[in-house]
């Protein structure tokens, strides 16, 4: 096994610019592949498209790898129907300021939960803090785009 790493331009931006989510569906190994951690083949799917700031994703790697994504949504609406994002499994793609896309909860999907925040003073947050994890037997994989899915 080859552990060894060339030093890499310190060109790399943190952050991450896009977040798509969509329901976990419970698929067979069969029908979904990946290689050398690239996700070819998924079954037809339509993924939404969230605009969010504050996008974090996080991956302890032990005997397993813990996958963490957080972010946020701007303002309460009356009209917001998040509650089922609380109540049910999703899985998430993270597109990085580096341009990597990454799908999270692959084989498991992603529980979460939100929390409604209005602060208290005038420059505070007003939104909701958005928490999803899981944990998997393999690295959250790379797209290299959209392709394999349906934008909603």
């Amino acid at each position: 096994m080859d552990y060894s790493r060339a030093r890499q331009d310190d060109n790399s931006q943190g952050g991450s610019e896009s977040i798509y989510i969509f329901e976990f569906v419970k698929y067979t190994r069969s029908q979904i592949t990946v290689v050398n951690d690239f996700l070819t083949v998924f079954p037809a799917t339509t993924i939404y498209k969230i605009e969010a700031d504050a996008i974090s994703f996080d991956e302890d790697v032990t005997d397993s790898y813990e996958q963490k994504i957080s972010f946020q949504v701007n303002k309460i609406l009356s009209t917001d129907k998040f509650r089922n994002l609380a109540l049910q499994d999703f899985r998430v793609i993270i597109k990085d300021n580096n341009n990597n896309l990454r799908l999270i909860g692959l084989q498991t999907g992603l529980s979460g939960n939100f929390t409604k925040t209005l602060g208290t003073n005038l420059s505070d947050f007003n939104g909701y803090n958005f928490n999803f994890t899981t944990k998997e037997e393999n690295t959250a994989t790379y797209l290299t785009d959209l392709s394999l899915f349906t934008i909603g």
